[in-house]
């Protein structure tokens, strides 16, 4: 049973468990007030973008952050920088695809060039909460270096998390494996962090059935939102937005297997850990694949 403190209550374990209270000198009372902002800035009537989706993924970047041969790379700031990444990245997101935004000249798609515009949405509202509100800078005692750091970390994820630049990030990192990948460097760290919080984002797909088919249905219904949103604008209606006309259980296989096995793939490359692999594929989304053409042959039996 989530409560209205649920996020709060996680962050503080994941705090507590990274020792970030101590090392950065961070008030109890700061965390609390920037997660309290956070959790008002994820809009309850979303279906699937809300604060369910960030426990979620939030639970999902700790599993990886401890998991693996990566964290033998990362330094003790990019957990915190990965935790605040994971908490703002998609903030106050309005429910509508970057498409959607642009198609209809939406303000924040004038303000940002059509450009990646609700990631750059996220990061600046996030980082006006964090910088500009009192009480809510977590940030604000660690060594100026660092906060760079955090802050490069922070953009970068984030921004990576645009699914127009999905196959790129993908790109860049089987080209780096194999090649002296990863090393200590800023520029590792961070390509790490970014998959690792489009993997995080991704996690639903490797949970155990029921969930796995909620967050498919949460999905579908914030695409059928925008469908329908489409439809009264005149707007072409975007794939797999029209309520009518798309197959979900064949849409949704279909997003399976090019946008998230490959991630997954990848990314196990790059931890080379049997445990995460068991956890993802085996009994993740093999498994869940299974179960979703099991449905598709049972309804195309009807």
């Amino acid at each position: 049973m989530l409560s209205d403190n649920s996020l709060v209550y996680l962050t503080f374990r994941l705090f507590k468990q990274y020792n970030l209270f101590n090392l950065y000198h961070i008030e109890l009372e700061t965390m609390i007030n920037f997660v309290r902002e956070v959790q008002l800035a994820y809009f309850k009537e979303n279906h699937y973008h809300n604060v369910i989706h960030i426990l979620d993924s939030m639970q999902g970047i700790h599993f990886m952050l401890t998991h693996g041969n990566i964290k033998k790379y990362l330094k003790k700031h990019d957990s915190m920088a990965a935790l605040i990444a994971c908490l703002i990245h998609d903030f106050e997101h309005p429910g509508y695809s970057n498409q959607f935004v642009v198609r209809t000249k939406h303000p924040l798609a004038i303000r940002y060039s059509d450009i990646s515009v609700l990631e750059n949405h996220h990061l600046a509202a996030g980082f006006q909460l964090l910088y500009m509100t009192p009480g809510c800078n977590l940030i604000e005692n660690m060594p100026y270096e660092l906060q760079k750091e955090c802050r490069r970390i922070i953009i970068d994820s984030v921004l990576a998390t645009d699914i127009s630049k999905h196959f790129t990030l993908l790109t860049e990192l089987k080209t780096k494996l194999g090649n002296n990948f990863p090393t200590e460097s800023i520029e590792d760290r961070t390509l790490i962090l970014s998959v690792s919080l489009r993997v995080a984002g991704a996690f639903k797909v490797v949970r155990e059935r029921s969930i796995f088919f909620k967050w498919m249905d949460r999905m579908f219904d914030e695409f059928y939102k925008q469908g329908d949103m489409e439809k009264v604008l005149e707007l072409p209606i975007s794939k797999f937005m029209d309520r009518e006309n798309t197959n979900k259980e064949k849409a949704f296989s279909n997003y399976l297997s090019v946008v998230c096995k490959p991630l997954f793939v990848t990314y196990l490359i790059m931890v080379n850990d049997d445990e995460i692999s068991n956890v993802i594929f085996k009994e993740g989304i093999d498994k869940n694949k299974k179960h979703l053409e099991t449905r598709i042959d049972e309804s195309s039996a009807k």
